[in-house]
């Protein structure tokens, strides 16, 4: 989520809810005290946490009457919440390629996409399934993407929305670390041809199916 985004959605009643389960489960009535509002004033907010699938109903809580409804977070609601890998990423490479050298360093980068590389592809898969592997996997890394063919005639996967854009300006070599996971991803050979400037965007020039 962008910060700016965050933080008005955390300023908002919805978003001190979110704040209050992520510390611990709660009932209607404990929000509803720490909050200063009405049980169904929580509960409408509740209801609209549940269907954007941050929030969901945890068991039951004894009371002095009848059992309460607790309520808790998903995992998904945690990716409301900033993260420090992006900074600790670029560290990590700063510190790969002063040790290491440039040459080195890449070296290394290429290993580690290899074994970030998820599930390997059915023998015998078609060169369109494969290209299709890759657009699905850049969007389970957080970007998105789709097939294009360059003015040459080269078929590209082209990213609208880089998921390593925060550190592919200082690193490029986490541009090719992505290309080597893709190609082990597919099977098919891929060349890092991405923008670095002021919008990131991943572009990979795809060679043919190996025999894998």
């Amino acid at each position: 989520m962008n910060r700016k985004w965050a933080q008005r959605f955390f300023e908002s009643t919805r978003g001190k809810v979110v704040l209050l389960l992520r510390q611990n489960r709660q009932t209607v009535d404990d929000l509803a005290q720490q909050l200063d509002l009405t049980d169904n004033a929580v509960r409408s907010h509740l209801a609209a946490l549940e269907r954007d699938g941050l929030v969901r109903q945890d068991g039951l809580k004894r009371g002095p009457n009848k059992p309460s409804f607790v309520y808790d977070l998903t995992p998904e609601a945690e990716e409301l919440f900033p993260k420090a890998y992006q900074q600790v990423l670029d560290q990590v490479l700063t510190v790969l390629n002063v040790e290491l050298g440039d040459d080195a360093a890449a070296a290394l980068l290429q290993r580690i996409g290899e074994g970030l590389s998820p599930e390997p592809l059915s023998p015998g898969m078609e060169r369109s399934e494969r290209l299709q592997r890759a657009v699905d996997f850049i969007g389970e890394l957080g970007g998105v993407a789709r097939i294009e063919t360059g003015e040459d005639g080269q078929t590209e996967v082209v990213g609208l929305s880089c998921p390593l854009s925060g550190v592919a300006t200082n690193h490029p070599g986490i541009c090719d670390l992505a290309a080597t996971m893709l190609g082990t991803y597919t099977g098919l050979p891929f060349c890092a041809n991405c923008d670095r400037h002021d919008r990131p965007a991943c572009r990979f020039i795809v060679g043919s199916a190996s025999s894998s």
